[in-house]
């Protein structure tokens, strides 16, 4: 469920309300920062440059982690496929001890 408590500055609220965060020094626009014109609550054009760079950066790096998970998850199912769910083979199953 989403958050309800209404905090301008809220990571969840501030963003419903119009609120947004500075995509250089991730301060929130409504507190000012030195790369937001204050009364359009853009960009300055002379930031907009570094912000582009920084996004590309970003989804190279959230691509690079997806290809990561993507291999663990593909040596997790070789592992499952060859050993079985457990992880354990016939002879190491844990025996019942009565």
């Amino acid at each position: 469920m989403a958050c309800m408590c209404g905090d301008y500055c809220c990571w969840s609220c501030g963003p419903a309300q119009g609120n947004h965060k500075c995509p250089i020094c991730n301060e929130w626009a409504s507190e000012g920062c030195d790369h937001i014109n204050p009364r359009t609550g853009k960009l300055y054009g002379r930031f907009r440059a570094e912000a582009r760079r920084l996004r590309e950066a970003e989804a190279k790096a959230e691509d690079a982690m997806m290809r990561d998970f993507e291999e663990v998850d593909s040596l997790i199912a070789a592992e499952v496929a060859e050993h079985g769910p457990t992880g354990c083979t016939a002879n190491d199953q844990p025996r019942r001890v009565d």
